[in-house]
C-alpha cells in the first residue's frame, strides 16, 4: 500500500493479517483484521490477561461508548 500523507491513519483501517477459523459452522475461511483491530486485541491481552490469571473479576464495556466526563453511578 502506498500511503501519501498521515501513515497512521491510512494504515490503521487497512488489513494488517487474516486469521483462519476453524470451520466448526461450514468450511475454514480467513477472517482478515485491520490494524486497528490488531492494535485493540493487543491492548485488551495486556490488561485482561494477567487479571485473570490471578483470579479478578473482568466487566468489559463498550470503549466506542466510554465518556470520561461523565459522573459516575
Amino acid at each position: 500500500m502506498l500511503v501519501d500523507g498521515d501513515y497512521e491513519q491510512a494504515a490503521g483501517s487497512a488489513d494488517a493479517l487474516i486469521q483462519y477459523t476453524s470451520g466448526t459452522t461450514g468450511r475454514p475461511k480467513g477472517a482478515t483484521f485491520t490494524h486497528d483491530a490488531v492494535l485493540m486485541h493487543a491492548a485488551t491481552n495486556i490488561q485482561t490477561i494477567p487479571a485473570l490469571y490471578t483470579g479478578a473479576t473482568l466487566v468489559l464495556g463498550d470503549v466506542r461508548a466510554f465518556d470520561g466526563a461523565a459522573p459516575l453511578g
